[in-house]
């Protein structure tokens, strides 16, 4: 019984060293780091102001056109009756036909079949993979109006596939859905300018790195600097109990 106090108690005193020893590496890490407080500030803006100026020169802008169409179903009223008798709900039952509807045809717009038709029709020298990417068709909250968006470096490409895709679309529609149509709410919209770049994210992740390239030469020249700075590199690396201390004197011929 007593070997096994003892066992734990070495444990005990064991977890209590290294926790101890941690919160002493965490200490000095933090006083290191203020001490070059200039430093680490000094970078990050450099680095901040020179992630906004490179990504702002270098970066395409990128142009975006957009367009609404409400796909309708005449046999949408059966669809909804079979989703009411299985929910009790007439509005939930009326949603989920009407959710159902946008989806398959957000899986049909966005088919192979589909932006080949696209594809031939603007003759833009895009393939369908680039077209497929540059598009986005989302459902407009929660009904049966689908926002389609383009983008391309060039305005004139983006709302003309937006134009054609809305055009293109009823006749898909009716192919696919037995009973269904697409009509257009909205034209597709010419891009007065480019997309906004978020310039305070940019800024703030120059900074980030700034700090990051920084800190980790800090570290590294205080791991082989062998200079003894006070009485804890002391301890740290000598047993020997410190006896004493010397304060630091001014000269006489210091001014206070």
């Amino acid at each position: 019984m007593y070997a096994i106090i003892k066992n734990n108690q070495k444990l005990v005193g064991s977890y209590l060293r290294n926790a101890f020893s941690f919160v002493y590496i965490l200490k000095y890490v933090f006083k290191l780091f203020v001490k070059k407080w200039w430093l680490l500030s000094l970078s990050s803006l450099v680095f901040g102001f020179v992630f906004l100026l490179y990504i702002t020169q270098l970066m395409t802008p990128t142009y975006t056109s957009s367009g609404l169409v409400y796909i309708d179903n005449k046999y949408i009223s059966n669809k909804a009756n079979t989703y009411i008798n299985k929910y009790k709900d007439v509005n939930l039952g009326e949603l989920i036909a009407s959710r159902k509807l946008a989806e398959t045809s957000i899986q049909i717009l966005t088919s192979d079949t589909f932006i080949e038709q696209v594809m031939n029709a603007t003759n833009v020298g895009m393939d369908v993979d680039k077209i497929r990417n540059s598009m986005s068709i989302k459902i407009k909250n929660e009904t049966q109006i689908l926002e389609i968006r383009f983008k391309s470096s060039k305005p004139e490409v983006a709302t003309l596939l937006v134009e054609t895709i809305l055009k293109l679309s009823n006749d898909e529609i009716q192919r696919v859905i037995r009973g269904g149509s697409a009509v257009i709410i909205d034209e597709a919209s010419y891009p007065t300018g480019p997309i906004g770049v978020n310039r305070l994210r940019i800024f703030l992740s120059g900074m980030f790195w700034g700090v990051l390239f920084t800190a980790f030469p800090i570290l590294i020249i205080d791991l082989f600097d062998k200079r003894i700075k006070d009485q804890n590199d002391l301890s740290s690396r000598y047993e020997y109990p410190i006896i004493g201390l010397i304060p630091s004197i001014r000269s006489s011929s210091e001014k206070y």
